[in-house]
């Protein structure tokens, strides 16, 4: 489940440009529009090939097991977040 969510932040990390263009201009990892979607791809392709890798190695009641479970997570987290009980900060820093 873990390559799951590197993976999400792998693609969102190539929206930083767009989200903070002011912090990203300013950033000490700054590079081209065009690396950073080349890494975060690349990146990308890297832990689908290693999912392929680990699944392969498993059972199908294990395979079965692991997708039921990562469904009941996202269920139980949209519900959480829907039932107002969650209060979310955005915040950052600038220097």
């Amino acid at each position: 489940m873990q390559y799951i969510v590197m993976i999400a932040t792998s693609i969102a990390t190539m929206k930083l440009p767009k989200i903070f263009p002011e912090e990203w201009e300013k950033s000490p990892y700054h590079c081209s529009n065009g690396v950073l979607a080349f890494f975060c791809i690349a990146a990308t392709i890297v832990l689908i090939v290693q999912i392929y890798f680990n699944l392969s190695s498993l059972t199908p009641a294990l395979i079965i097991g692991q997708v039921v479970f990562l469904v009941l997570a996202i269920v139980f987290a949209h519900f959480r977040y829907e039932s107002g009980n969650v209060k979310i900060q955005t915040s950052y820093e600038e220097d």
